[in-house]
């Protein structure tokens, strides 16, 4: 067994800390040899199928058959009215989807497999969008999460969304389709649980380890999960049952374990009967055999991870150009007699700031440096002489530039500011008291208030210095209520008057909690009756929308998810956002979402921004 410095590492999360408890002595298995089962055999409605040299054996009825070709292991998912289940063929080359039907199985799908050899693959059906995927090993550190099937229907070609990063000798995995979880198991090291939706974070946390570390005695050849969240970890002398104590991503978890009758079990199925007896069917090597058995054992009592809501993006733009941390903050600039003419700006945390139209497509590109947020209003060019305002903070120096928008719909900076500010971090502008108010914050809490005028020239005086206990970012100015909302990443949502004259004293909006997950980022409102406060939650990768005026009653939380038919991901570890109510085309017919993408999917790319009907939202909201 491998004994490496990374194995050393691990204990420190394993099961040392975790309290993972064992039997001392594994439980004799009585299992019996079982002549109509072949390598691998699905139970499924009405007949079965199984794996023999020839290639997929089935039968339902008196009718049978076989499905000739060189496959390697079988997993089976029920989405909707389909029974589906998949193989990996051509020596690892391919990934095949069949339908059960009454007359056998249909193949459905034949994806080449370009980029790796696959060695072993699981499902995983995630119930937000009733999608159907698969998560493909190839033992040597790659990882590939393949959408088989979207909203219960098979898709006519797989499509790659992501790259799973894994230890070297990765193979063996299962899901856990009620809690959103796969687990993959790396060959001398660990037990891993990963979460298994495409836009969540790929951490991952340990389940369970090898002796002296851990109680895994031998190599796992094959893992199951039961809808009870409990797992089956197949060695070759041995049958291991994981069973997690709670639904979270780091829970502790107890095992049990079982002998064989048999030194070189390779593959099994674990099934549950109406009696909560377990059935094992264990495929046996050396001999050539199954042997199959029963087990009475107690399951975990795991709850089922609530479904959010999904909705999916109408368009976004070009990644990035660089990987890593780059893109951060749109605002929604307002043609004022066109509105279909309307601009997206984005800034570039590491190059300046970008112009899109409502397509996502490029127009422009300012390199002014190390933009972080930004923020605009429309306004009369009669007076201004521009037709937009906006404002971004500038990490270089920390400081504001001010830019306009002339007829034309081009950028360009009217005025840059200093500020005393040590980090300067997220901005916002409003129009408080007749005028312009500008709010750039500082890692330390600080939040200062500048008026912005224009008199021939432009002008920006501080006006006032507000404080909050830790770092804020996102912010956003009521110009309605004249009330101002800023995001402290790591506590929650605060308002306060917006007016410089005003009270200073600070109010909660909402806090981070079950509903609100840290950090929360962006913020900004839909203007409406009564005007909506939509915040990223950042940490479940999803968006809470809430009433921008006490009580601030909950409206409802989505997530934005994936569209194959558009090829556009969604979207997660969102920084920010924009939002606008005002009908701008056909398109966004009452109005439009923006939001920065933190890990751009489908495939892996640097990040960008997505565009979402507001339309969309606005259905999945309560009343």
């Amino acid at each position: 067994m491998i004994r490496s410095l990374t194995t050393l590492a691990l204990v420190a999360a394993g099961c040392l800390l975790m309290g993972c408890e064992s039997t001392s002595l594994s439980t004799p298995l009585r299992m019996v040899p079982n002549v109509e089962f072949s390598r691998q055999t699905l139970i499924l409605e009405h007949g079965n199928v199984g794996l023999t040299e020839q290639g997929i054996t089935w039968s339902v009825g008196a009718q049978s058959g076989v499905v000739a070709g060189d496959y390697h292991g079988l997993e089976a998912r029920q989405l909707g009215d389909l029974q589906l289940f998949a193989t990996i063929t051509n020596s690892g080359h391919g990934l095949a989807l069949f339908e059960w039907s009454a007359n056998g199985p249909i193949e459905r799908q034949q994806t080449k497999l370009t980029t790796l050899l696959a060695d072993e693959q699981c499902l995983y059906v995630s119930a937000a969008s009733q999608s159907l995927y698969s998560f493909v090993q190839d033992g040597r550190g790659a990882s590939q999460q393949w959408l088989l099937a979207y909203q219960g229907k098979v898709l006519p070609e797989a499509k790659l969304v992501r790259q799973l990063p894994v230890g070297y000798n990765s193979s063996a995995c299962g899901a856990d389709d009620e809690r959103g979880y796969v687990y993959l198991v790396e060959e001398d090291v660990a037990v891993w649980r990963y979460r298994a939706e495409p836009e969540a974070m790929p951490e991952r946390a340990v389940v369970a380890m090898p002796e002296p570390w851990g109680n895994i005695a031998h190599d796992i050849e094959a893992i199951r999960v039961l809808p009870t969240g409990d797992i089956f970890a197949l060695m070759p002398s041995q049958l291991m049952q994981l069973k997690p104590e709670s639904a979270d991503f780091n829970s502790v978890t107890k095992t049990r374990v079982w002998s064989l009758p048999t030194q070189a079990a390779e593959q099994f199925n674990v099934t549950v009967s109406a009696h909560n007896e377990v059935e094992i069917r264990v495929f046996d090597e050396a001999e050539n055999r199954t042997y199959s058995g029963l087990i009475s054992t107690q399951f975990a009592s795991l709850t089922a991870v609530p479904v959010m809501t999904e909705v999916t993006a109408s368009f976004d733009t070009a990644p990035a150009s660089q990987t890593g941390d780059a893109m951060d903050d749109p605002a929604i600039w307002i043609h004022p007699t066109d509105r279909n003419q309307s601009l997206v700006l984005g800034t570039h945390k590491k190059q300046g700031l970008y112009v899109y139209n409502l397509q996502g497509d490029t127009l422009q590109r300012l390199e002014d440096g190390r933009l972080n947020n930004v923020d605009v209003r429309t306004v009369d060019s009669t007076v201004f002489g521009v037709q937009g305002v906006a404002v971004a903070s500038r990490r270089d120096d920390n400081s504001v530039i001010v830019y306009g928008i002339d007829a034309q719909r081009k950028v360009f900076q009217l005025l840059t500011f200093d500020t005393p500010l040590s980090q300067i971090y997220g901005i916002c502008m409003g129009v408080v008291d007749g005028a312009f108010s500008v709010f750039p914050n500082d890692k330390d809490g600080r939040v200062l208030q500048y008026s912005l005028s224009y008199g021939g020239h432009w002008n920006a005086v501080l006006k006032r210095t507000l404080q909050v206990a830790s770092q804020p970012e996102g912010c956003v100015v009521s110009d309605a209520q004249q009330r101002l909302f800023v995001g402290e990443e790591g506590t929650g949502v605060w308002e306060t008057d917006a007016s410089a004259s005003g009270d200073s004293m600070w109010q909660s909006v909402v806090k981070i909690g079950d509903l609100l997950k840290a950090d929360v980022e962006g913020i900004s409102i839909a203007k409406g009756t009564p005007d909506l406060l939509v915040m990223s939650s950042q940490g479940n990768d999803s968006y809470v929308v809430i009433e921008a005026v006490a009580p601030y009653r909950y409206r409802g939380r989505f997530r934005i998810g994936l569209d194959p038919q558009t090829g556009i991901d969604g979207a997660s570890e969102t920084d920010g956002l924009d939002v606008t109510s005002m009908a701008l085309n056909a398109e966004f017919p009452k109005g439009l979402l923006v939001v920065q993408d933190g890990r751009n999917l489908m495939p892996d790319q640097p990040q960008n921004f997505k565009f979402v009907s507001w339309q969309k939202v606005l259905e999945t909201l309560e009343p």
